[in-house]
């Protein structure tokens, strides 16, 4: 029969290990006290203490079309874009906040925002339930996690006291991972603006967007909102759906800090993409990357790529820096790319961190697109 072939030329085929996949930071969970009720039916697709639902109809014949779960999946789903399902799962009100967010990561790992079916039930406001400060805390502590919370209160949404008012204990504390809204008619409209924001595609082209101009379908513009609440509530960083003229639209778009929740989300997005785009590059690597300026080149790229596409959907764009900055950067330095990045040379690492094996810090300094929300127009008229 002869000798085989393999014994003089032999080739291996090798597969690279499977990536470590990006986060999309776009699955809602819908947390509701009638969640046990339903369970304990003999419904076996509710075993699991989540359930994933792909329309308003599903979850209006499980709750019944009355229940408050199915009218905030209603409010998911009537959202201009929206992800094609949506988690429902429900909460035990006798533990504490932390411990059933924890249950939830247990559960299903994935999702990103939470919101209530129940009109603040789970984050009472009174001494006899879970504090929403409490929830916002909890919240705040940990990654790719954020709540949005509405109330119909809106006098007491915009006390000043800040020991009875928890949006402005979120303010004093400078909250980034919540999404407060009021709406005195009690309309879903955290769910429904959520949705919308969180059907980001950050692979594509001027993909991300701003809350703010944007409508609920389905829902009613929030007709006790005027010049001067909005006003308090702006400084609160608590958004609102009502009209501007005759046109409904949100407003907005904070967190309690001050900051825009766009901006929150695409920071979120950039941090899990720039983690898992340099992790996927020794991970998949067959060799070594080596401790040399070369080697942290090949990082330095992995991160690039993440800003690239952060320039592409539209989160990032060029523009003047405005903070110190580092390696060759300056403050008022133009980024013609919208980003930089920058690692010091790997012969100014210590002895210890050559032995540990520890690339030098790297750095990306990106510039935010922001959006525009106001703008001011003066028209010359001469005869």
């Amino acid at each position: 029969m002869g000798k085989s072939i393999s014994s003089i030329i032999r080739v291996s085929l090798f597969g690279a290990p499977k990536a470590e996949s990006q986060e999309g930071l776009k699955d809602t969970v819908i947390l509701t006290s009638e969640f046990k009720t339903v369970k304990d039916k003999p419904d076996t697709d509710l075993a699991l203490g989540y359930w994933k639902a792909t329309s308003y109809e599903q979850v209006a014949e499980k709750f019944g079309s009355e229940s408050k779960t199915a009218k905030a999946a209603q409010a998911f789903f009537s959202a201009p874009t929206h992800q094609p399902y949506v988690i429902i799962s429900g909460y035990d009100v006798t533990k504490k906040v932390l411990a059933n967010f924890t249950e939830m990561i247990a559960l299903y790992k994935n999702w990103y925002h939470a919101c209530i079916a129940d009109d603040l039930a789970f984050f009472d406001m009174t001494p006899a339930g879970p504090k929403l400060f409490e929830a916002a805390s909890a919240i705040e502590a940990m990654e790719y996690r954020v709540l949005s919370v509405r109330t119909a209160d809106g006098v007491k949404a915009i006390s000043q006291v800040s020991a009875e008012n928890p949006f402005k204990q979120m303010k004093d504390a400078l909250i980034t991972k919540v999404v407060p809204f009021v709406h005195t008619l009690n309309e879903m409209v955290d769910i429904s603006a959520m949705a919308n924001m969180l059907s980001v595609n950050f692979e594509g082209y001027k993909t991300t967007k701003t809350m703010m101009y944007k409508t609920c379908p389905g829902l009613l513009p929030d007709t006790g909102v005027n010049e001067t609440n909005s006003s308090l509530f702006n400084d609160l960083g608590i958004n609102y759906y009502t009209t501007f003229g005759s046109s409904p639209m949100l407003a907005e778009g904070r967190t309690p800090s001050g900051r825009y929740f766009d901006e929150i989300h695409f920071l979120d997005w950039l941090v899990d993409a720039v983690q898992k785009n340099i992790f996927n590059s020794q991970y998949q690597n067959p060799t070594k990357p080596a401790l040399t300026d070369e080697g942290v080149t090949v990082l330095l790229n992995r991160i690039n790529e993440v800003a690239e596409k952060g320039v592409r959907n539209g989160g990032a764009a060029p523009g003047v820096w405005r903070i110190d900055g580092f390696g060759m950067l300056r403050r008022g330095d133009y980024l013609p790319k919208g980003y930089y990045s920058w690692a010091d040379p790997v012969a100014l690492l210590s002895d210890t961190e050559v032995d540990e094996r520890k690339a030098p810090l790297m750095y990306l300094a990106i510039k935010s697109a922001g959006a525009i929300h106001k703008s001011e127009t003066i028209i010359a008229f001469s005869r």
